[in-house]
């Protein structure tokens, strides 16, 4: 209720509403979808979900931004 993200969602890997993002990874027992190696590959920071669903899975939300403006 206090906004930011819901306990769980849905696991780009499975397809199944197991993606906790406390953990940072997928309750799935035959999932183990984690972001913990997802880098941008320009900064380095971490990806979230977001960036790894909408994305290419390689750059963070700003990086995409910033090379799309110009589209």
């Amino acid at each position: 209720m206090e906004g930011g993200y819901p306990v769980l969602e849905r696991c780009p890997e499975c397809f199944k509403e197991t993606y906790a993002f406390p953990e940072g990874k997928c309750l799935n027992p035959g999932c183990d979808f984690s972001l913990d190696d997802y880098k941008c590959a320009v900064c380095s920071d971490s990806l979230v979900l977001d960036d790894y669903r909408y994305g290419d899975g390689l750059l963070c939300g700003y990086h995409v931004h910033v090379i799309t403006k110009g589209d």
